[in-house]
């Protein structure tokens, strides 16, 4: 399974929302076998996030949705407020 590990040293202010933005993405490989399911998280500026995981947890898979490598089968990337994948879903 897929971890997000959060720097707690840093405060997020609930009213804002991050300057990037991943919102329910969900990716598959393989029809019905979802490789991502609806991942969501929030990065500030000048926060650390870490990505843990075993082989095959869906790290890379992640990233690479993330930058539009991969097209992702639901959710949204935002960027500042901007979506930035290809086709918002």
């Amino acid at each position: 399974m897929l971890g997000i590990a959060k720097d707690d040293s840093v405060l997020n202010n609930l009213n804002e929302m991050g300057d990037l933005v991943v919102d329910k993405l969900t990716f598959g490989y393989n029809k019905g076998v979802k490789t991502l399911d609806e991942v969501s998280l929030e990065v500030q500026k000048g926060q650390l996030k870490v990505l843990i995981g075993p082989n095959g947890s869906g790290k890379s898979t992640l990233l690479k949705c993330m930058v539009g490598v991969l097209e992702a089968d639901e959710g949204d990337v935002r960027y500042f407020g901007q979506s930035i994948l290809r086709n918002t879903i």
